[in-house]
């Protein structure tokens, strides 16, 4: 049952169970008071007229870590650069209390950033923190003395996650709760807050980055923790498991990997289970004790983000995806509305109105209201990324980003000055007039069918370097995906007020291509329907290329005279090297082999299929065979089937199909150079791994490597540095490009570009002179196929 429709006595029973009601001044944990991401009841927060302003604002380190508030501190965990530690600040003042080493700092990688993921959890005077290492203290609110400390990997064989530990205890009848991931039925553990000593274990599961809720159930305390597949229902104070529930989800950690359970009305309890679908449980409890568990809904809603969602009056409110805030029926799992404002970010609930933190440093306050998002006031907060929910208490809310802690109020607003932010004004000269026009116009949509006219097709350019994004048509929103803002990303477009036409302003390197799409009414994204011009997308539709006026069009791309056409001939095989898997080939042979006794260089293309489907390979070998490339034998490495669950590293598993099956088998069969000197590897993005792989095997079967967008996280940097060699020891024709817009992410902390930057700078330190380099572009292959000729000329060049 909802806290927020208790009556008064199981108010009190919840209290005895807890130790004690938390007051109306406090944030205890993760999820606030009520484990649901709302405030204390009856806050008015916002209700009347005014603004919000900053009260403070004091340094931070990095981290995820939440903000707990009681007992006039506020609490957060944070990395000092040296060390992870765990930190008390006066909450009237923001001025430091005490800090506390939790251990050696715990660096990000792979998109993440440094610091810790958990949110401490204030219970009776204590603070309870879980470091990213595996350390669970417990310190003095107070003073910050130590109270005791635990290893978890250590004592409990807890297993770290690859982000590290990310588990925001929670208190419960006496009892710290944590999901620690051991195994052997130890997923989830009970400790004694007084000393630390395990109280009891349970739940046989895998955890990732998943953190437990309290809900109640027939007047008493139900710790509810969801592990990779199952969820569990556990009584505090014993650890005897109520329920456990087989979710089926998906392990992925923006899936269920990172589930955290939302109570949602009486008895109810939403979950986060799929990539592509939520869950909603009904609990009920039965005559013997045991909970029942059902499956009300599963719907295509809430999900594929690490944003937690909130309950107010029958209706859940959160992240669709990574930026569209939703309003969800909780009792049918239908979507009521979607917004792209305020942004991506993360939602709590205060009395009726949500206060939303965005990513992009923003701070916002809107009515939680089916009807739509309809918000109140907006505050220009961090400078630093946030990827922090707020937490209030004591009327006022407490947010924090990658870099600063604040404290922000609502005041009455100055005299005839508005809250909310107004959009900004059109900067393109050309658009401007334009809107100067369509203002006046007493016939808009013949001004805007003039102005279209007067235009070519796709954006508009104004040199040079503004761009206008442009589409027209029936829809209640536009969304742009764009190489320019990168990944996992999709800004608004506005509409011009009283047309069906929406707009999105950018500025473009003016010698530069980049790919874009248009995200219609919450669609599937789409082309340009005013662009003829074409492009492979990211996903299955295709995406608008915009060319600025500077931009080059390669020439390869057309198509060849017959003469020159060279054919494809597939061959299937079962890999020796792999066992149980298997795979094809589509082997390019130039114009002339057949007529020819003559033996050929080879190179190894893999993502085969893309090279051939969206690259258009083959035909532009056609067009720079002889004459710029020497004719060659260009085999495509398909994907492959491996008789199972995929290797866990994939990148070294397909170098080792390419060395050990691939090259025997084109050497035995095709005439080829068989020789280090006459082979070329090829990989980009993710196949970029297993091209440098294979260009450093200890069996040195290639002469020449060519990367284009090497996607290349931290841990991969890790494993492939080790095994680049000095030119001295590993002679290689060296080609290495990437896009000047290529996959980044703005949100998170990877960007493609800077790593490549840094491989491209490895290899010269290493002695290689590798061609290429940033090309003015995007990323994908809409950009790759770009510098096919490019890529060849310099592996495989024409005989003088």
């Amino acid at each position: 049952m909802s806290t927020r429709t208790l009556s008064l006595a199981v108010l009190a029973t919840v209290a005895l169970l807890h130790g004690r009601a938390q007051g109306d001044d406090e944030w205890p944990g993760l999820r606030g008071p009520h484990h649901d991401g709302s405030a204390a009841r009856g806050s008015r927060f916002a209700t009347d007229a005014g603004e919000l302003a900053v009260r403070w604002r004091t340094p931070l380190g990095s981290g995820y870590s939440g903000v707990a508030v009681a007992r006039g501190r506020a609490v957060t965990m944070f990395t000092d650069g040296a060390q992870d530690v765990l930190a008390a600040f006066d909450a009237a003042s923001g001025r430091p209390a005490w800090r506390v080493p939790v251990a050696d700092a715990y660096k990000g990688g792979d998109g993440s950033f440094d610091g810790p993921i958990a949110t401490p959890v204030i219970a009776e005077g204590r603070v309870f923190a879980f470091g990213p290492r595996g350390q669970l203290l417990a310190v003095d609110l107070a003073s910050g003395g130590t109270l005791w400390q635990v290893d978890v990997a250590a004592r409990e064989g807890a297993r770290k996650p690859h982000y590290g530990f990310a588990s925001s205890p929670v208190v419960a009848a006496g009892v710290l709760v944590a999901q620690v991931g051991a195994d052997k039925g130890r997923a989830i553990a009970g400790f004694d807050v007084a000393t630390g000593a395990r109280r009891w274990t349970a739940g046989e599961d895998e955890v990732h980055y998943q953190s437990p809720a309290v809900v109640t159930l027939g007047g008493r305390a139900l710790v509810v923790a969801v592990g990779n597949a199952r969820v569990f229902g556990i009584d505090p104070a014993t650890g005897a498991v109520r329920f456990e529930h087989a979710h089926g989800g998906m392990s992925a950690d923006i899936a269920a990997g990172s589930a955290v359970p939302v109570p949602a009305g009486e008895g109810r309890v939403f979950v986060k289970t799929h990539l592509d679908t939520s869950t909603m449980l009904a609990l009920k409890e039965e005559a013997d004790g045991k909970i029942a568990v059902q499956v009300l809904w599963t719907a295509p809603a809430l999900k594929t983000t690490y944003s937690v969602p909130v309950y107010h009056a029958g209706h859940l409110y959160g992240m669709n995806g990574r930026t569209v805030l939703t309003c969800v029926d909780a009792a049918t799992g239908e979507t009521k509305w979607r917004s792209r404002e305020p942004g991506d970010g993360f939602p709590t609930l205060v009395g009726d109105e949500i206060v939303f933190l965005t990513k992009a440093r923003t701070l916002h306050v809107g009515a939680a209201s089916p009807q739509g998002w309809i918000e109140r006031a907006r505050l220009d907060l961090f400078k630093d990324l946030v990827w922090t929910a707020p937490s209030f208490a004591a009327g006022t809310v407490f947010a924090r980003s990658q870099g600063e802690l604040a404290r922000v109020e609502w005041r009455a607003a100055a005299p005839g000055l508005a809250s909310a932010a107004g959009g900004d004004a059109a900067q393109s000269p050309a658009f401007a007039r334009f809107l100067q026009e369509v203002e006046r116009a007493g016939d808009k949509t013949a001004a805007v069918d003039a102005f279209l006219a007067g235009i070519p097709a796709g954006p508009l350019v104004d040199p040079p370097d503004r761009v206008v994004f442009l589409y027209r048509g029936a829809a209640k929103d536009v969304g742009i995906a764009t190489d320019l803002i990168g990944a996992r990303r999709e800004d608004p477009m506005r509409r011009v007020p009283g047309t069906d036409l929406f707009f999105y302003e950018a500025r473009v390197d003016p010698a530069s291509r980049v790919s874009y799409q248009f995200v219609r009414d919450f669609e599937p994204p789409m082309p340009d329907p005013r662009n003829p011009r074409r492009v492979p997308g990211q996903g299955p539709t295709e995406a608008s290329s915009l060319a600025m006026p500077g931009w080059k069009e390669p020439s390869h791309l057309g198509g060849a005279p017959p003469a020159q056409v060279g054919r494809l001939e597939k061959v299937e095989f079962a890999s020796r090297a792999r066992p149980g898997a298997k795979g094809a080939v589509h082997v390019y042979l130039p114009a002339g082999y057949d007529g020819s006794e003559r033996r050929y260089p080879v190179a190894y293309v893999l993502d085969g299929d893309g090279a051939r489907d969206k690259g258009l390979v083959p035909g532009s070998l056609d067009l720079l065979m002889p004459a710029r490339v020497q004719p060659a034998l260009v085999v495509f490495l398909g994907r492959l089937e491996w008789g199972g669950p995929p290797p866990e590293d994939q990148g070294a598993a397909v170098a080792q199909v390419l060395v050990g099956d691939v090259v025997p088998l084109v050497d035995g069969r095709f005439r080829s150079l068989a020789e280090a000197k006459g082979r070329a590897v090829v990989g980009n993005f993710f196949a970029g791994i297993s091209a440098v792989r294979a260009a450093f095997d200890a069996s040195a079967p290639f002469g020449s490597l060519g990367l284009q967008s090497l996607a290349m996280l931290d841990s991969d940097e890790a494993d492939l540095l080790p095994l680049v060699r000095t030119a001295a020891e590993r002679p290689l024709r060296l080609y290495h490009d990437w896009g000047k817009y290529d996959a980044h992410a703005t949100r998170e902390a990877w960007d493609m570009r800077v790593t490549n930057a840094r491989f491209n700078q490895l290899l010269r330190g290493k002695g290689y002179a590798p061609s290429g380099g940033e090309a003015p572009d995007g990323t994908g292959w809409a950009s790759w196929r770009n510098r096919t000729d490019l890529l060849f000329e310099a592996l495989l060049p024409a005989r003088p």
